[in-house]
């Protein structure tokens, strides 16, 4: 978890905050501390602060990536009619074709 939660800090230390690289920096020096020694309960509550702090700052950045995806939306405009709605558009280039399963019967025969 230590390993982990070092890892993410590197990673994400430039859209983190200085109050939230400054808590899980503090709480991941608290969990290494408590390692060094033999109470599990202790190790246990250090983890789950760790969790949590590095929870608490997923969650504000996946808010701000949040924001600036809305921001570059609204920045778009509205799409007109020319943007893909999931629907041919009609322009011809689209085949509309019937078919046949030629091997029908054999699949059945193998099925009985």
């Amino acid at each position: 978890m230590a390993h982990t939660a070092e890892k993410t800090l590197n990673e994400l230390k430039d859209k983190l905050s200085k109050e939230e690289k400054e808590n899980i920096e503090k709480v991941l020096n608290e969990l290494r501390e408590a390692l060094t020694g033999d109470d599990t309960a202790k190790i246990k509550e250090k983890t789950d602060g760790l969790s949590q702090a590095l929870q608490k700052a997923s969650a504000t950045i996946y808010q701000q990536a949040a924001q600036q995806y809305q921001q570059q939306q609204g920045a778009q405009g509205e799409p007109d009619e020319e943007t893909w709605s999931g629907h041919p558009s009609g322009d011809g280039k689209t085949i509309d074709a019937d078919y046949k399963v030629k091997d029908e019967k054999k699949k059945d025969d193998k099925k009985e």
